[in-house]
């Protein structure tokens, strides 16, 4: 059976800013993988910058809001780091991230990344095989209340699914959210799919390791 490898997470949220610093996951050693998503709301188009040493792993930049994901191995100074800083091309009116850490007993950081843009749409079918599946999502809602993820499934061989976090920022209706799961078969997932309440916009993420 696939081993899960998650290993701990941390998240912030906050508003009228230029950047965010997440604290480090707890017990980080060198050779983990890392891996974040970032949501913010501003009043004109905005994006998330990449960190240097961080590979992007997509981002939905729109008139309002941007949602990107990124990973690392982390090496000596992460470990020695109390935190990790995400910057912003602006100003934000909000933002929430999240950082959650992976032991790196795989054969390579990530076998198969898959993203989405979507409306609405809480589903997306990866392109690999794999037994690891790491779930990531962010959503943005222009009014109502600040939204949830949930539900999360794979069609074939799903496996139970532990949520890491599933964290929003108030009153600016983004949010944050990851689910992870080891599954028995290392074959095709089928499509990967999850609840998202009261987001509009949504950027999904599938992440797969051996």
């Amino acid at each position: 059976m696939a081993s899960v490898l998650y290993q701990s997470s941390q998240t912030a949220t906050g508003s009228a800013a230029t950047s965010v610093t997440v604290t480090k996951p707890v017990s980080l050693a060198v050779g983990d993988v890392l891996v974040a998503v970032v949501a913010n709301v501003a009043g004109s188009t905005q994006t998330i910058n990449t960190p240097t040493g961080w590979t992007s792993l997509g981002k939905n930049d729109t008139t309002f809001t941007s949602e990107a994901a990124f990973y690392k191995i982390a090496d000596a100074a992460d470990v020695a780091a109390s935190g990790f800083t995400f910057t912003f091309a602006g100003s934000v009116t909000s933002f929430v991230a999240g950082v959650a850490r992976f032991n790196g007993n795989a054969p390579s950081p990530l076998d198969g990344i898959d993203t989405a843009n979507a409306s609405s749409t809480t589903g997306i079918t990866p392109t690999k095989t794999m037994g690891t599946t790491i779930i990531l999502a962010a959503g943005w809602n222009g009014g109502g209340s600040t939204g949830s993820f949930g539900s999360y499934a794979i069609g074939t061989a799903n496996p139970t699914w532990t949520e890491a976090f599933d964290t929003g920022a108030g009153a600016a209706k983004i949010g944050i959210a990851m689910a992870y799961a080891g599954r028995s078969a290392i074959s095709a997932t089928g499509t990967a799919q999850f609840t998202a309440t009261d987001y509009s916009s949504l950027k999904i993420w599938v992440l797969r390791r051996s």
